[in-house]
């Protein structure tokens, strides 16, 4: 029995990362009331982004982003 290396993922079409950056970025309302940004969409993984800003502090004394946040 021999084993093959796996196929390495295939890039996505800049067309199709653009289209999918619009929607989440822009469409999805919450996403957009967020901040949240996608900063890198691939086969094989998604890096996404959220700026603090004190609207989504989670409690006062430690200024930390809510755990909602970082959830979503």
């Amino acid at each position: 029995m021999s084993k093959h290396p796996p196929t390495p993922p295939q890039p996505f079409e800049a067309e199709f990362v653009d289209g999918v950056r619009h929607i989440f970025e822009e469409r999805i309302v919450f996403n957009k009331l967020l901040g949240l940004k996608l900063i890198d969409v691939a086969a094989d993984h998604v890096l996404g982004r959220v700026d603090m800003r004190p609207e989504l502090v989670g409690h006062f004394s430690y200024n930390r982003m809510h755990g909602g946040v970082i959830s979503a």
